[in-house]
C-alpha cells in the first residue's frame, strides 16, 4: 500500500492543512488590524497552502463512494446486481402500499391551479 493512502498520512495531510488555513487567517487579520507580524504570517500561511494544493494536484483522488456496500455486485463487471432494499426494488406500489393515487392527483391539482394564479399575479407586476 502506498504511503498516501495510509490513514496516518491522510491525518498528517489534513492536519498541515488546517494548520496553513488558520496562519492564513490569522495573517489576513493581522493584516486588517494593522497589527505587527501581518505580512510574515500572512506570506507563510500562503506559502503552505500553495506547497499543499500543489501536493494535493499530484496526489490521485481517494475512493470516496462505498456502492459495493449497498449493491454487493458492483466490484464484479458480469455480477447481477440488485440493491439490499427489496421492497425498493419491486417498484412504487410495493414500497408504499397506503399511497392513494386519486388524492395524489386531487393534490397536485390544487398546487397546479395555486400555480397558475401565482404565474398570473406575478405576470401583471411586468
Amino acid at each position: 500500500m502506498a504511503f498516501y493512502k495510509s490513514s496516518w498520512f491522510k491525518y498528517l495531510k489534513n492536519f498541515i492543512i488546517g494548520i496553513g488555513a488558520a496562519v492564513v487567517m490569522m495573517g489576513a487579520l493581522f493584516k486588517i488590524q494593522s497589527w505587527e507580524g501581518g505580512s510574515e504570517m500572512l506570506t507563510y500561511g500562503l506559502v503552505t497552502e500553495a506547497i499543499l494544493f500543489t501536493l494535493l494536484g499530484v496526489l490521485p483522488p481517494d475512493k470516496d463512494y462505498y456502492w459495493e456496500k449497498l449493491y454487493p455486485g458492483l466490484d464484479n463487471y458480469n455480477a447481477k446486481v440488485s440493491p439490499i432494499a427489496a421492497g425498493i426494488a419491486g417498484g412504487a406500489e410495493d414500497a408504499l402500499p397506503g399511497l392513494n393515487g386519486e388524492i395524489v392527483e386531487q393534490k397536485l391539482g390544487g398546487m397546479l391551479t395555486e400555480l397558475q394564479s401565482m404565474s398570473k399575479s406575478l405576470g401583471s407586476l411586468k
